[in-house]
């Protein structure tokens, strides 16, 4: 829903195909304001798709971002595990725009922690080409953690 320019309310749900309980519920707000892109978001989940096992969750999703000029926009967000009063990952982006691609280069670090899954804390940076009116290419990494290991020891900060 948007009621009016510059401001829109999101809501998605999922429910249970057998009994019509609810799965899970997205809700979200956006706005924009000149050069700045704000948003929220909140996520209940009562099944988590990774382990198929009933698990309840909270999470919160703010982000900001800044058109820089025409072209270029940066934007960074946190998402925020409400029940263990941690959070979950962060990103930050720079975007380059033009009429027929898009450039992003993004970096996201998550701190989730799951040995029973082999889950650990991983760092990423994501480079993804945009073609406007023909597809797109992207191409990702987890290895970024080698650069951010300190070379006397072995470990990173």
């Amino acid at each position: 829903m948007q009621p009016f320019s510059g401001l829109s309310l999101i809501s998605q749900s999922r429910f249970n195909e057998k009994d019509l309980s609810l799965q899970r519920e997205d809700l979200g707000v956006q706005a924009k304001y000149g050069a700045i892109t704000a948003s929220l978001a909140y996520t209940y989940s009562t099944f988590d798709p990774i382990t198929g096992l009933l698990d309840k969750q909270q999470e919160l999703l703010p982000s900001l971002g800044l058109k820089l000029t025409n072209n270029w926009s940066v934007q960074g967000g946190v998402r925020y595990d409400l029940e263990n009063h941690q959070p979950i990952q962060d990103m930050l982006s720079l975007k380059y725009v033009d009429d027929c691609f898009a450039l992003t280069a993004s970096y996201t670090e998550t701190f989730v922690t799951n040995t029973a899954l082999g889950l650990v804390p991983d760092r990423t940076v994501m480079l993804r080409f945009e073609l406007k009116h023909l597809g797109e290419v992207s191409y990702k990494t987890n290895q970024v953690n080698s650069l951010f290991t300190d070379l006397g020891t072995g470990t990173r900060p």
